[in-house]
């Protein structure tokens, strides 16, 4: 490849990617659903997991699902801890769990 068709040929990926993305998520949750997720996750780590493993949170990263929020929880050692965020009703707080 030329560096001309190299680059055509990563933008037309991450356009694709964008309009996927956008299309999957469109319907699904909004950011305030995925920041009260992101809450309830760390409320749901910090009130499960030992002093150490809390000594070794790193990052939280969360995204929308067709039927809730998944999030993961970020330790040292390239470890994580998976989590799944869901509402029973519409009007009822996230409640997750890890998986």
């Amino acid at each position: 490849f030329s560096i001309d068709k190299e680059r055509k040929m990563k933008k037309i990926i991450l356009i694709t990617a964008l309009v996927m993305s956008s299309f999957a998520f469109a319907d699904t949750t909004s950011v305030d659903d995925t920041n009260e997720a992101v809450a309830e996750t760390l409320n749901e780590f910090k009130t499960s997991q030992s002093h150490d493993v809390l000594d070794n949170f790193t990052g939280i990263k969360a995204w929308p699902v067709s039927d809730g929020i998944k999030a993961k929880v970020y330790l040292k050692d390239n470890k994580s801890i998976s989590y799944s965020c869901h509402r029973h009703d519409a009007s009822d707080p996230f409640e997750c769990h890890e998986l």
